[in-house]
């Protein structure tokens, strides 16, 4: 039996490149993705490296991402789906608990039983996919996962900023169950579409387009959110509120020091009000570009396959032989 070799190389130039590139993504996102230097200089070191791990992977004799499966359409499908779906569910994890306790005023405990509903949301809908699968195929349960997270961000931008708090837990659970759907789906349907000597690896490849899309996720409503609480204080730094600080209005852009008992005892009560109501709409805006990713992946869902987890057709069958 011939003895196996671990891709050391392939893989630790996977880790540096993934390394750099997380880097340079929340370097980015706390300057609203504003060119300069440091920021350039990072997403092409890390681009660099991650060429150079796609060039290992392609001589590697047992790379850890084997090429093939991009190859294979509904793997790519597969996660494509599972990027744009996790883009939205760690946007909520990461800024609906920011919205509870910076615009509503609500206490940590009631942020943190926002991700509880939406961690729940996403137990039930892993639930549902699994007997919807069987039943409907891959295609109508991510389409009806992917509609639900959509849904879910577009009542945030329809309401306006004007939600109540059973509101939110809501739009928590909804999405989350949007989410589970549309991640058992992508795994089970990947892992169908892969060789049974390739399984790791595509479940593998699916887990790091969730962590990818988390990351970028994040990072896009961050940045969203950051420029946009920034653009506002510039205005108010012009207005009114001419006594306040620059020092402090800088502080304020960051809407994580919003929630810091010391920086809010150091606002002046008039401006309590204001710097809400910018922390509101920014988080809005954030909500809208996360919106808007939502569409891009309710549009990716109708080229899922209709397949069932039991009745592969014969052409996945056939592209799997070939590799």
């Amino acid at each position: 039996m011939r003895r196996r070799r671990p891709d050391l190389k392939g893989a630790a130039a996977l880790l540096a490149g993934l390394f750099l590139l997380f880097y340079s993504l929340e370097q980015g996102q706390r300057n609203s993705f504003a060119s300069n230097g440091m920021l350039i200089g990072l997403l092409a070191a890390s681009f660099a490296v991650l060429f150079w791990f796609y060039r290992i992977e392609r001589r590697s004799p047992e790379p850890i991402l084997p090429l093939a499966l991009f190859r294979l359409r509904l793997f790519g499908v597969c996660l494509g789906l599972a990027w744009l779906a996790s883009m939205g569910m760690f946007g909520i994890v990461s800024y609906l608990p920011l919205y509870v306790q910076g615009a509503l005023g609500a206490d940590a405990a009631r942020a943190g039983v926002t991700l509880v509903v939406a961690s729940l949301g996403w137990t039930a809908g892993s639930f549902i996919a699994g007997a919807g699968m069987n039943r409907l195929g891959y295609r109508a349960v991510s389409i009806a996962g992917m509609l639900l997270m959509a849904a879910g961000y577009g009542a945030f931008v329809a309401a306006g900023n004007h939600l109540e708090y059973f509101s939110v837990l809501a739009i928590g659970a909804v999405i989350g169950v949007g989410m589970g759907m549309v991640t058992i789906t992508s795994m089970v349907a990947a892992q169908n579409a892969a060789p049974l000597s390739q399984l790791g690896a595509a479940t593998s490849a699916v887990m790091l387009a969730r962590m990818l899309g988390g990351a970028f996720g994040i990072a896009l409503m961050g940045g969203v959110l950051v420029g946009s609480m920034e653009r506002r204080l510039i205005e108010v730094s012009f207005g009114a509120f001419q006594d306040v600080g620059g020092g402090l209005l800088t502080k304020l852009a960051n809407p994580q020091n919003l929630l810091d008992p010391v920086t809010r005892a150091l606002i002046p009560d008039s401006l309590q009000k204001v710097l809400i109501e910018i922390l509101a709409g920014s988080l809005w805006h954030a909500f809208m570009a996360g919106f808007f990713v939502m569409l891009i992946g309710l549009a990716v869902s109708f080229s899922m396959s209709d397949d069932t987890p039991a009745a592969t057709r014969k052409e996945f069958e056939s592209q799997r032989n070939s590799l």
